[in-house]
């Protein structure tokens, strides 16, 4: 009788065990939804161009780095198959606001605003 007991308890036990987990992953998988245009969405980004390189280190990565005023930032264009990293010049001027896919490109004899064409893999 007293294995009979141990067996429903561990069955008890087994059981809150593969809920948990299950409702751990589904949380995970919430938090992981997204598609690769939803984290270009999310950046915001204003200044000149100071360098644009594929960085053979990092997975050839596809980099654009813009400069305003002493700040600094890297920008990664890989998975926006429009051609805009190919158009970008160093020296061009690039706006871009959180919440959209469009970016604001001056350079001399040329003000426009162009859609990033984001080639849309699920994250998870």
């Amino acid at each position: 009788m007293k294995k009979v007991y141990i067996f429903i308890l561990f069955l008890i036990l087994l059981s809150a065990v593969l809920l948990i987990i299950f409702l751990f992953y589904n949380k995970v998988l919430e938090m992981t939804d997204k598609k690769a245009s939803d984290f270009y969405k999310e950046d915001d980004y204003k200044g000149i161009v100071v360098n644009k390189f594929i960085d053979t280190e990092q997975h050839n990565y596809h980099k654009v780095v813009v400069k305003k005023e002493e700040n600094q930032q890297t920008i990664l264009f890989d998975h926006e198959n429009g051609g805009l990293f190919e158009f970008i010049k160093i020296g061009d001027s690039l706006t871009k606001t959180r919440g959209n896919l469009k970016i604001r490109l001056q350079r001399e004899n040329l003000d426009t605003i162009i859609k990033m064409e984001i080639y849309d893999w699920k994250f998870n």
